[in-house]
């Protein structure tokens, strides 16, 4: 019932989505570092608009025995801005230019951080600040649970990401080897996302925008005490008291709702039990008959299509290909993406020492920047992650590491699938389903546009029959290299392209090429699949409902997060 609940509270909000015209808030991204006593340093990184007001403002309400220092505020020129004391709420839009300060609200047990617009339009503004006893001791655990985005902005928020880590002794730099999934829980509540430990780091990370009005971000950590030996605020209560309080109108489960081993022993007994008893293949072979049909509205697609469909989103292009297979793999996206990262310099290939087989090398962190959105971003963490000490990725790693990290896996896959089912949710050509997290229902509209993927790949199949002069235009081929990856025809492309112009693989990336053979592409093409595979089979393997509610990651719960500090509002005036 919370599963139905949320789903139909997730499309009623995106309905009633806005964003208020003379304000946005394209992008915000918070760094918090703890230290032994639970304070923590936080910087804060907002890029918005404002076209009315004198000064932007946030509130940190609720504070408790919390207390905001050292706050400073410096604009995208770098300039730090003077701090007032006390701030003057008065003054004209001129005169805040460049200031900023705290205006205390002792009825509401806090503060509101202010600082001058300067001028209308477009700006980032870096807030640093310090708080006390962000982390309390509990009779059992040391945690908290607060509140970074607020409700209330005058704007909808495009994209957050909070990292959050633990401090090396002596300074506020973080250290990556103090947090592990075993010594560290997380929770996120207010608004769709994920959260997860990645390199030591807590990372929360928004998967769509969301509205002003009523969503915000309250993030829950619960530490093994021994990770902070000097904490100076204790309660006299059990970690179980606060999670109560917070899991209270969210969509994770109690510990009381998880099903036992035995009620799972019994599931997959009955399960086996009868699809044993029926018709295997003929069942498949039923089932992908109606897939596809759902999906394009028939069982064969003809025609061309000689454009990249979707205007070039491959994650809609993905979306459409997932709904038409029955088993949901999602094989041949992470191919696609890794081919633009080489052509992009983002990573390399390298021979192993023994030069029979190659490897991709994360070699070029200068060009990480060039990640294009938070979908690419996550995929590219996870890769980094599989690929070890030496940021070197090795085949058996990738098989390894996938086994091992399914819920991490997962949750790109169904972030990556709704970033893809976005393009027709938004032209009403798709529903998401009620029983299915990679599941959506196509209007009739909606799947004869589906049918545009695989009319794009039977131009690719006739590559060179259809237009051979249009085909040595090689700009273009890259990207059809990349549709070809995740169509499963990168073996018949590749050939075609070798055949039209036989140096094209050889030039290095700066040159519109990828620096090797053919056999060495589609030699990575087989690397990358092999991964996908793995990961396509984590991601539709159904998960105990209970795994993001015991605070392992995953996804975070769209509303609830009850009995935190901070929170507020904000906004200009």
């Amino acid at each position: 019932m919370k599963r139905l609940l949320f789903i139909l509270l997730s499309a009623f909000v995106s309905i009633l989505a806005w964003a208020d015209s003379e304000h946005t808030i394209s992008d915000v991204n918070i760094v918090v570092v703890l230290n032994d006593s639970g304070s923590a340093h936080i910087t804060e990184k907002w890029q918005m608009e404002a076209s009315t007001g004198t000064e932007w403002y946030m509130c940190r309400y609720n504070l408790g025995g919390m207390h905001i220092s050292n706050f400073s505020v410096k604009d995208e020129t770098g300039k730090t801005y003077i701090f007032d004391e006390p701030w003057d709420l008065d003054r004209s839009l001129e005169e805040k230019a460049g200031h900023c300060g705290i205006n205390d609200v002792s009825d509401k047990d806090g503060v509101e951080q202010c600082w001058g617009i300067g001028t209308y339009g477009p700006h980032t503004y870096t807030l640093t600040y310090d708080i006390t006893n962000m982390v309390k001791q509990l009779q059992d655990s040391a945690a908290f649970i607060y509140r970074f985005i607020n409700e209330d902005l005058p704007a909808e928020v495009e994209h957050a990401r909070i990292e959050i880590g633990k401090a090396i002794p002596g300074s506020w730099n973080i250290d990556n080897k103090i947090l592990t999934l075993e010594n560290t829980k997380m929770w996120a509540f207010g608004c769709n996302g994920t959260i997860d430990l990645v390199n030591g780091v807590v990372v929360f990370e928004t998967s769509e925008a969301f509205p002003s009005t009523d969503r915000y971000v309250n993030i829950m950590l619960c530490f093994d005490p021994k990770l902070f030996p000097a904490l100076q605020e204790h309660q006299d209560r059990m970690f179980s008291d606060m999670k109560e309080k917070a899991f209270d109108g969210s969509t994770y489960e109690s510990d009381d709702d998880a099903l036992s081993v035995w009620d799972y022993i019994l599931f997959f007994g009955s399960f086996i039990f009868f699809i044993i008893i029926l018709p295997i293949l003929t069942l498949l072979t039923y089932i992908n008959f109606f897939a596809r049909r759902r999906t394009y509205g028939r069982q064969k697609v003809s025609g061309y299509l000689r454009e990249l469909p979707y205007n070039g989103d491959m994650y809609a292009a993905q979306f459409v290909l997932c709904q038409a297979d029955h088993s949901r793999k999602i094989s041949g996206i992470i191919s696609a993406l890794i081919l633009k990262w080489i052509r992009a310099r983002i990573v390399s290939i390298v021979p192993n020492p023994n030069g029979k087989k190659i490897e991709i090398a994360f070699d070029h962190p200068e060009n990480e920047k060039k990640l294009e959105d938070n979908v690419e971003r996550r995929l590219f963490e996870i890769i980094k992650l599989a690929s070890g000490t030496d940021y070197v990725l090795q085949p058996h790693e990738m098989k390894q590491w996938a086994s091992l990290h399914t819920e991490k896996m997962r949750n790109w896959g169904i972030l990556m699938v709704s970033q893809g089912a976005a393009y027709f949710e938004k032209r009403n050509m798709a529903v998401h389903t009620t029983y299915d997290k990679l599941r959506w229902d196509l209007s009739k509209e909606g799947k004869k546009e589906a049918c545009k993927v695989m009319q794009f790949k039977n131009y690719l199949l006739d590559f060179t029959l259809l237009n051979e002069r249009e085909a040595r235009e090689v700009q273009l081929w890259d990207k059809y290299m990349m549709y070809a990856s995740m169509l499963g025809i990168a073996k018949e492309v590749a050939h075609q392209f070798k055949s039209l112009a036989p140096d094209y693989f050889l030039k290095s990336p700066e040159e519109g090429g990828y620096g090797m053979d053919v056999s060495d592409v589609l030699y990575t093409t087989f690397v990358c699949s092999s991964f996908s595979d793995a990961m396509a089979s984590a991601i539709t393997t159904p998960p105990p409902s209970a795994s993001s509610s015991s605070g392992g990651g995953g996804f975070s719960s769209f509303g609830g997060g009850g009995g935190f500090s901070g929170g507020g509002g904000g906004g200009t005036r």
